[in-house]
Parts: C-alpha cells; structure tokens; sequence
C-alpha cells in the first residue's frame, strides 16, 4: 500500500472513530470495523496510524 492510500485510508478511520465517539448512528458497524481490521493486518504502517487515531479520540478525555 502506498503513502497516499494509507492516508485516504486513515482519514476515512478518523471520521469513523469520531463518529463513534460522538454516538452518532454508524451503518453497518461490524462490517465496517472488520473492513479496518483487515486492512490494518495488511499494512503494519496503517495499523500503527490506526493505533494514534484510537489514542487521540478515545483517550482525550
């Protein structure tokens, strides 16, 4: 994968970490959460930009 894939890739992930974190309805959750897994299993790179996203959303309270 490259840098510029990973980047789309990662941006779509924040929007969808914050949108959970907001409660907001998410379609489809399991698939899409599955979607992110596989892909991060495939790209050590994007699974650590992944990780920093949790990290900023998740743990910012």
């Amino acid at each position: 994968m490259n840098k510029t894939e990973r980047e789309t890739i990662a941006y779509h992930y924040k929007v969808y970490c914050h949108n959970r974190a907001n409660g907001d309805p998410v379609g489809g959750y399991e698939d899409m959460s599955d979607l992110f897994n596989d892909l991060a299993n495939g790209d050590a790179k994007l699974a650590e930009e992944f990780k920093e996203i949790e990290s900023e959303i998740f743990n910012a309270e």
